[in-house]
């Protein structure tokens, strides 16, 4: 998203954000508490990233050069597969649903 690149070492739900042009750090190994084990990619609508956790437990994290949380939701399913976004419409599938949430 722009010049910003996150990703989580070693799936341990712990987000770091460099900047994309020169790999110096925004912020690192910041805590995504709860998220346990990751196996869908980060998906990213507007200025929100969507992390969405094994165990059902979705984060949302404000796009930008600093850490901050904005919701943590907790579906009842499981998930190992990527988000689709569609528009400003983001689909889950979980084990047992398939999920619609729209951004406004």
């Amino acid at each position: 998203m722009g010049d910003l690149i996150y990703f989580l070492p070693e799936n341990e739900g712990r987000l770091s954000c460099l900047n994309a042009q020169d790999g110096s750090e925004y912020y690192t190994n910041e805590w995504l508490e709860g998220l346990g084990d990751i196996f869908t990619s980060p998906v990213g609508i507007k200025d929100c990233i969507y992390f969405l956790g094994r165990n059902g437990l979705a984060c949302v994290v404000k796009h930008g050069p600093e850490f901050e949380i904005l919701s943590k939701n907790q579906l009842d399913d499981t998930f190992i597969a990527p988000p689709v976004i569609i528009g400003d419409t983001i689909f889950l599938r979980g084990y047992k649903n398939l999920y619609s949430i729209k951004q406004i």
